[in-house]
């Protein structure tokens, strides 16, 4: 699960009826063995670039939980020119960040589109050839322990990490930072090796979006020498079957209230069924907070979805906020709508409702730049179009109430529930 897939479902903007004028189409260049993206936007005054590196989540093996994150924070705590690499590139107007996934590390750049060249020498060299010392792992290994922290007082980042764990098979259901045990025991050294392993141009995407101008193309082109030559196969994701009869897993954290997290198995990116199944993560992120004149954010909705197209299988997940919701009375509420969903269509008028509402959703999850270039290299990786944001807008118009239907028969009747609970809790 990424967070990217949940904001676009759970901060979910005000819908109106008029269509969002069509961005360009994406160019498809040659950096040799890296794949270039460019979608460019005239009216943009900033220009973004995203290196995708097969180094995620499934590079690592059970001793290195956590490996991949203390790769790219050390690599962004680099000194390069004397400054660590991330406040080097906003001393010069520009932005770096990083994330994560199952397949890669992402590394996002953001800056003018005539200060992306030097901008993208700084993280050229930073990828090179990273500081593994005591004190820049140190410092990184400092800083994902605060990550880990966060997430662990975050209840519904725990029940989904549960399920990732419940439904990958391998290193790709892996917590995305590590825990804390794990991080300790990694050292420079496996940094080192595990940047040698991995971190390869023929493996690469490098996504760039905005105002592409020749200074873009260049610093895209810098970016990809960064990294040797050599490649490796795709690692082959798999996924538990989920029982016939739903299977419950505990945690306890330091919380006020009880949370539920349901997790599914969904059709992924590219599948017949997509545009339907978008119609139905809309249909549940309303219908629990229809009384609202509002939107509401993530920690004022009783109930909240998320689905994880963003790695093969997809998956998705459901959860009750046991301070707005008892999870019990959730867990009922929640069963009764997909067993309604799955034994008869939606009416016309609540089947039309919802696919204007998940036409909205899926446009605001590419509002930012940064959204852009992930959503080109993801749905690369994924094995479809760089240009596969406007197919789903097609297939989710596309979709009928028996598409619905039979996506919740085929998805949703399976489940695994994550209960996360206060650690006082009898």
């Amino acid at each position: 699960m990424t967070l990217r897939c949940a904001l676009g479902a759970i901060l979910v903007l005000a819908l109106t009826s008029g269509a969002a004028a069509a961005p360009e189409k994406t160019t498809v260049l040659d950096l040799g063995a890296a794949r270039f993206y460019a979608q460019s936007d005239d009216t943009a005054l900033l220009a973004g670039l995203q290196l995708f590196v097969r180094a995620g989540l499934d590079r690592e093996d059970a001793r290195q939980d956590g490996l991949a994150a203390l790769t790219a924070e050390t690599i962004v705590r680099t000194p390069v020119d004397g400054q660590p690499l991330r406040d080097l590139v906003t001393a010069h107007g520009g932005s770096l960040s990083y994330s994560l996934g199952p397949q890669d590390v992402r590394f996002y750049l953001e800056g003018a589109p005539d200060r992306l060249g030097t901008l993208a020498t700084f993280v050229a060299k930073a990828v090179a050839t990273p500081d593994t010392s005591a004190a820049t792992v140190s410092a990184a290994r400092t800083a994902i322990l605060e990550r880990i922290a966060d997430e662990e007082r975050n209840p519904v980042s725990v029940g989904l990490a549960m399920l990732r764990r419940s439904y990958y098979d391998g290193s790709a259901g892996l917590p995305t930072f590590g825990t804390s045990g794990s991080i300790a025991n990694l050292s420079g050294a496996d940094v080192a090796a595990f940047v040698a392993a991995h971190y390869r141009r023929g493996n690469a995407i490098v996504a760039a979006v905005g105002r592409v101008t020749g200074d873009v193309t260049a610093a895209a082109r810098s970016l990809a020498a960064a990294l040797p030559d050599g490649s490796e196969a795709p690692a082959l994701t798999k996924a538990h079957p989920f029982p016939a009869s739903p299977r419950r897993i505990v945690a306890q954290r330091d919380i006020g209230v009880s949370y539920a997290v349901l997790g599914f198995a969904a059709p992924p990116a590219g599948d017949k069924d997509f545009g339907a199944m978008l119609i139905v993560r809309s249909l549940l992120s309303d219908i629990f907070d229809r009384v609202s004149a509002t939107t509401l954010p993530a920690y004022s909705r009783a109930v909240g979805v998320v689905y994880n197209y963003d790695t093969k299988p997809a998956s998705f997940a459901l959860y009750i906020n046991g301070a707005l919701l008892s999870p019990a009375t959730g867990l009922a509420s929640v069963d009764t709508v997909l067993k309604n969903l799955a034994e008869k269509p939606l009416t016309p008028a609540i089947f039309n409702r919802y696919r204007t509402s998940a036409h909205g959703e899926w446009e605001t999850e590419s509002v930012s730049l940064e959204d852009r270039a992930w959503s080109i290299g993801n749905f690369v990786e994924l094995g479809t179009d760089p240009d596969y944001a406007q197919t789903a807008l097609a297939a989710v118009d596309a979709a009928t109430p028996a598409a619905v239907q039979r996506v919740a028969k085929q998805y949703l009747q399976r489940f695994t529930l994550a209960l996360i609970r206060p650690r006082d809790a009898p």
